[in-house]
């Protein structure tokens, strides 16, 4: 696996991920094992909150995110190393 080199980023570029559509029983799941509480497991209960509704923990929300990330820079990596042969 290639390394990313300092000279690898380009100033002003941006990376998009997603989007990524997190299911009813994503949510449940993830909130049974890792964070059970009301808002993220119970509609009704969720339903008296701020949020109106069933919400993703922010534990769910960053695993994601960073598993999105980590994808990311992987296909990024190829395309270093792509650029590195060529040099």
């Amino acid at each position: 696996m290639s390394l990313a080199h300092w000279e690898d980023f380009v100033a002003g570029s941006v990376a998009h991920y997603g989007p990524r559509l997190i299911t009813r029983e994503e949510i449940v799941a993830f909130a049974a094992q890792f964070d059970p509480q009301p808002m993220h497991l119970d509609e009704e209960a969720a339903r008296a909150t701020m949020l109106g509704g069933l919400a993703a923990s922010g534990w769910h929300t960053c695993c994601i995110q960073m598993r999105m990330i980590a994808d990311g820079f992987v296909t990024a990596r190829c395309r270093w190393a792509h650029r590195a042969s060529k040099r």
